[in-house]
């Protein structure tokens, strides 16, 4: 089920924030590791930080936005959700903070500079792909969708998302491509709507690709 994002768009408007300032935080959240006596003091921290940053990017103009990407905040995102994904025993609110993420994630995908931006960066891509592996329905729906934004944008975005899933399957020891989405649709765990989503994301990723070939390969992974 999602979750009800209603409330959050009703929020008064935030300060106007250094789009700089904000990649520069998030970096500096990330340095503290969790040896350290800052970690627990800076989990809430975090999440309010996260939250503040997706409220701006969906309120932001492009310039503002254009300097949070040549900040690299697209990457600090990305590479604190790595860190997250990497928890062995996830609390609520680790969960909570990957979902905000994703959503400044989102934010920031609905314009075509923060799509140019991962295209210079494509390692980003696996990155991010990694976090399908989320036990949190949700969470895994929400990478769906941004995979799929960058599967649409052309031969480039596809090749992208191709090869995300050659590294997903690597890095998580499958047999083959797309296992981890196959078995989704057979298991009964997995709620209906998940099942369409990861339906809708294969047939697409499918048939958009331009070369016959390359289509018999992905049928049959």
């Amino acid at each position: 089920a999602a979750l009800d994002v209603g409330a959050e768009l009703e929020e008064s408007p935030l300060p106007k924030a250094n789009a700089k300032d904000f990649a520069s935080l998030l970096e500096l959240s990330c340095s503290i590791g969790p040896s350290s006596p800052l970690a627990e003091l800076s989990r809430l921290g975090q999440v309010e930080q996260v939250e503040a940053l997706k409220l701006t990017m969906r309120a932001a103009d492009s310039e503002w936005l254009d300097d949070f990407y040549n900040a690299e905040g697209l990457r600090v995102i990305v590479e604190r959700l790595g860190e997250i994904e990497c928890l062995v025993n996830k609390e609520d609110d680790d969960l909570r903070l990957q979902s905000e993420l994703l959503k400044c994630l989102k934010a920031g995908m609905n314009h075509e500079a923060a799509i140019d931006k991962i295209k210079t960066n494509p390692a980003l891509v696996p990155a991010l792909a990694l976090n399908l592996s989320s036990e949190d329905v949700y969470i895994a729906t929400q990478v769906l969708e941004l995979l799929a934004v960058l599967m649409v944008d052309g031969p480039e975005g596809h090749q992208m998302i191709v090869d995300a899933f050659s590294y997903f399957k690597l890095a998580k020891g499958e047999r083959v491509r797309f296992f981890s989405l196959v078995d989704a649709l057979w298991s009964e765990q997995v709620d209906l709507a998940f099942k369409r989503d990861v339906l809708l994301f294969l047939n697409t990723l499918i048939n958009s690709s331009a070369d016959m070939e390359e289509r018999i390969l992905l049928r049959s992974d």
